[in-house]
């Protein structure tokens, strides 16, 4: 019977640990955007100035 008291402990912080999960997926998924963008934005400004165009 003592085994039946850790299920509602894990059922309160299950919460927490899904909330933590996902704002780490989220913060990942934004930094790899932010070099994604800055990779491209790189590549055009370094296309640009090696062909003259603007």
């Amino acid at each position: 019977m003592e085994d039946l008291t850790i299920v509602p402990m894990l059922r309160v912080g299950m919460p927490f640990w899904t909330l933590c999960v996902l704002f780490v997926f989220v913060a990942l998924r934004v930094a790899l955007c932010v070099v994604s963008a800055i990779a491209v934005k790189k590549r055009f400004l370094l296309g640009a100035v090696t062909t003259g165009k603007v």
